[in-house]
């Protein structure tokens, strides 16, 4: 028999093991204590980073205490990173990163809920930085597309798709793509379509699973390039019947909301925006690559 899996403990930090190396600078929430019984709670605490000077974020993660990974449903740190279960952070490719100003305040937004104990947590930001003076070349930026809270409208007993689209003003990398719903989350895809009327699948995930919210980061040689004009569409399908096992009553008319038993649906995108002679070069990189491929 081979040896038991040794898996990590809850106080070590998974992009140190990536890199080596311990968080160069940590950014704490103010605790929250979530009452054993009671609705959920969003606790928002906006606090001073104390950061003394501007720095480029090569890796971040953020995590709560052992005892609160019983209550945090998920929390950002807008808009550095958000924890939920299967996401702990972000490690960037090389050339590019997050800017940190000095002197930030982080807003964090914590979901909270109740498990039959009375439970004080708070989330800790581990950020891994470049070295100081060094400034890569892309900035990643984030966004939340396909966010129609108004016309998400759930009939019993039916499965629905709802879509949102985003327009892309400057030629654009995708660099990973993370659908979010909740429980009657079935499927999720991003499309992009071109300005001449091509419409491309980028990315589709068939079964999601709400129980794991996963970041799927693309390989830099398949990472989207999207021109200036390209309209992003975001696909939602969600199933209130009795097939969906996790769906707690298909009796339910359900709406948007931040509650697990309500529904919303978007895609966290994390991207670089491109000079148009870089966007040039990377597709003629790209075409070379394809036309060798196929000698």
């Amino acid at each position: 028999m081979p040896p038991p899996q040794e898996w990590p403990q809850g106080e070590r930090w998974r992009m140190g093991d990536l890199l080596g190396r311990p968080p160069d600078f940590l950014v704490r929430s103010t605790p929250w204590t979530q009452p054993a019984e009671g609705t959920d709670q969003w606790w928002q605490p906006v606090v001073d980073s104390g950061l003394p000077e501007e720095r480029w974020i090569k890796a971040i993660e953020v995590r709560p205490t052992p005892e609160g990974r019983r209550i945090v449903h998920h929390g950002n740190a807008r808009w550095l990173v958000e924890y939920a279960v299967g996401k702990p952070g972000q490690l960037y490719a090389d050339d590019t990163g997050q800017r940190m100003p000095a002197n930030m305040q982080v807003r964090f937004d914590i979901h909270y809920h109740s498990v039959g104990e009375e439970i004080t947590d708070y989330l800790t930001v581990g950020l891994w930085f470049y070295p100081r003076g060094h400034v890569p070349k892309y900035e990643v930026q984030h966004a939340r597309m396909g966010v129609n809270t108004g016309d998400l409208d759930i009939p019993p007993h039916t499965v629905t798709k709802h879509q949102g689209f985003t327009p892309i003003t400057v030629p654009t990398k995708i660099l990973s793509y993370q659908p979010h719903m909740h429980i009657r989350g079935k499927a999720m895809s991003l499309e992009a379509v071109y300005p001449d009327g091509r419409v491309e699948m980028l990315s589709h995930v068939d079964d999601f699973q709400f129980n794991w919210h996963i970041n799927y980061v693309y390989e830099d040689d398949v990472a989207p390039l999207l021109p200036a004009g390209t309209l992003v569409r975001v696909s939602a399908w969600h199933d209130n019947t009795a097939s969906n096992r996790f769906n707690p009553d298909p009796n339910q008319w359900v709406g948007w909301g931040q509650r697990s038993y309500d529904e919303m649906y978007h895609a966290h995108v994390w991207y670089i925006e491109l000079e148009q002679a870089d966007y040039d070069a990377m597709v003629l990189e790209r075409q070379a690559a394809s036309r060798a491929n196929d000698q």
